[in-house]
């Protein structure tokens, strides 16, 4: 993968992140919460760390930012993205995996994903084991505890690096949610 891959990768991401919430296996609730409002601010506000992004990949980012306030503002909100659904009156699509069948929505609730991340997963070809696989969720941050990184020997959480260097823990987890290295993910945007 090129450089301009990953950091079209990190865009999209971003992006993904912003329009449709954060994914389950990516911490709690309100960390989920939080990170997709982090993602949403990225996107709609000009900072340098953007800048670089938008320029590594190709792209204006004024124009990116005016393009993503548009497409979020048709977006749900995120009260609707975090809101506790109910289950729907009539029985939806079911999978069988490993001998159990579940609609999408039960799969979504006992794997902690959101039913459309299922949906994508089938979507893009993977089949019902693939798409309910822990191995395909995103990083391996499941528990609520802080993601800590281990960097020219010293190791701080994600939160205490982007305090030091000055970087969003937006881009942080995202660098390290593409295939960054440590050293990679926490370099200082120029």
């Amino acid at each position: 993968m090129s450089e301009k891959d990953l950091w079209q990768e990190v865009l999209l991401l971003a992006i993904q992140d912003a329009l449709h919430g954060v994914p389950g296996g990516f911490g709690n609730r309100d960390t989920r919460l939080r990170m997709t409002e982090d993602a949403r601010n990225y996107l709609t506000t000009p900072s340098a760390d953007l800048a670089e992004v938008c320029a590594l990949v190709g792209l204006d980012m004024h124009s990116v930012i005016e393009r993503m306030r548009k497409q979020i503002a048709n977006a749900p909100t995120i009260d609707q993205l975090f809101s506790v659904r109910k289950k729907p009156s009539r029985p939806g699509k079911t999978l069988t995996h490993q001998g159990e069948t579940l609609t999408i929505n039960e799969w979504a609730e006992r794997l902690n994903l959101q039913p459309h991340t299922i949906c994508a997963r089938l979507k893009n070809g993977l089949s019902v084991e693939e798409a309910l696989s822990p191995d395909k969720l995103p990083t391996g941050q499941k528990s609520r505890q802080p993601r800590w990184i281990t960097h020219n020997g010293e190791t701080r959480t994600v939160r205490d690096w982007s305090q030091r260097l000055g970087l969003k823990p937006v881009t942080i987890h995202y660098r390290l949610r593409k295939g960054a290295t440590a050293a990679e993910a926490l370099q200082p945007v120029a």
